[in-house]
């Protein structure tokens, strides 16, 4: 059962996040003379990938068809975010200062909300404006040193226009994360991201080796791809990962289903069973004492990932039908699956006739359904495969 992270981390992470990432820069200006860029970042993302990999083997197995289908969406987003983003820093911090890289990246949320909203068509408040505008202010005020007369007469170096090129690419990349949705979870996901990156960036790095007269590795190079690897790369995301998870207000699914607002409304919390003890029904039997707990008249709702089968078979097993698919916890996609009681769920139900099977990975096509008023009901006649029905015509018997 999954366990809410107490406030007091929740406030200590959103300091410490920004300091992990900065970790970045510092090991960006430590480099030159100590470690190729390609090298570094090469070593930063292979060993991040391999970090991020550990327990989501066998869901990177499963998923190992989608994942040779869409090589080239993986391929573009380890371009973008681990080599460009990468290897680049490292280029930039030969010729410009770490605040100078943490100050022009600092501008990446600003146009990552603002690309969001012209591209993604997603809804810009005046508040969030504002803020964008405060962003920007913050940063120029800092560069200029308060005095803003000087603004005509600030000089660019070649790294604060390869830092420039490194937000912008950013941007796209955060933008192709949430607009290509992935059934990997976010670990799976960016271990295989971060391969991707690794394996671009071997041609470039097999050059700084050829060219290289010193040892390509050093014991300060290693130190730098340990600290990139563990602090920005694996420690940041998952820190970023957690505040996600805890803050962001899109992971309200009630949205999606409109729930009765008459009847009392229980969240299943999640709940994982260790490898050893796995196929005994263990995980379904929390399910239904959680339901009993929740009491005769709550309306229970829970989320499983594509990807993971054990997970939502059990919530259809156990009288729950699964409602909408959202992005939920920092990009994951999510089924939603909702027990309604006194709702019918059997197959002598309503619309029982009228079923469709869908791939449990074709999030479009059953999204399309659901919008249709669809609902998934049970298992499919393949593996993967779900039964859609029609909706009745209320969700709340009488």
């Amino acid at each position: 059962m999954t366990a809410a992270v107490p406030r007091t981390w929740v406030f200590a992470l959103l300091l410490l996040t920004p300091a992990i990432w900065s970790v970045n820069y510092l090991v960006a200006r430590s480099a030159p003379g100590g470690i190729e860029p390609h090298t570094l970042a090469s070593g930063r993302w292979l060993l991040a990938a391999l970090l991020f990999s550990l327990g989501q083997w066998r869901s990177l197995w499963n998923q190992r068809s989608h994942i040779a289908e869409q090589w080239h969406r993986y391929a573009i987003l380890g371009a973008l975010g681990m080599w460009i983003c990468g290897a680049w820093v490292y280029i930039a911090g030969r010729t410009t200062s770490a605040l100078n890289i943490a100050l022009i990246y600092s501008m990446a949320p600003v146009l990552i909300v603002a690309a969001s909203a012209y591209w993604l068509k997603e809804k810009l408040g005046w508040h969030q404006v504002l803020g964008m505008l405060l962003s920007l202010a913050g940063v120029l005020h800092v560069v200029l040193k308060g005095q803003w007369a000087h603004l005509a007469q600030v000089q660019w170096v070649a790294g604060d226009v390869w830092i420039l090129v490194c937000t912008l690419s950013w941007t796209a990349y955060s933008l192709l994360l949430k607009k290509w949705h992935s059934p990997l979870a976010s670990g799976a996901r960016l271990s295989v991201i971060g391969l991707a990156g690794v394996l671009i960036m071997l041609p470039m790095t097999a050059i700084e080796i050829w060219h290289n007269p010193q040892p390509i590795l050093t014991w300060p190079g290693v130190g730098l791809i340990l600290a990139a690897a563990v602090f920005p790369g694996y420690g940041a995301y998952l820190a970023y990962t957690v505040l996600q998870r805890t803050l962001a207000a899109c992971d309200d699914p009630r949205p999606e289903w409109m729930p009765n607002p008459h009847q009392p409304l229980v969240k299943l919390a999640g709940s994982g069973v260790l490898q050893p003890w796995r196929g005994l029904g263990l995980q379904k039997a929390f399910i239904a004492q959680r339901v009993r707990m929740a009491g005769p008249t709550a309306q229970v709702f829970g989320t499983a990932s594509p990807s993971n089968p054990a997970s939502w078979r059990n919530l259809l097993s156990a009288g729950f039908s699964l409602r909408a698919i959202k992005l939920m916890y920092g990009g994951a996609v999510r089924f939603i699956g909702v027990r309604i009681p006194g709702f019918p769920a059997d197959d002598t139900a309503a619309g029982a006739e009228n079923e469709i099977e869908r791939d449990c990975f074709d999030t479009a096509a059953q999204q399309h359904l659901i919008s249709q008023g669809w609902h998934g009901v049970g298992l499919g006649a393949g593996p993967g495969r779900i039964r859609y029905r029609p909706l009745p015509h209320t969700d709340f018997p009488t």
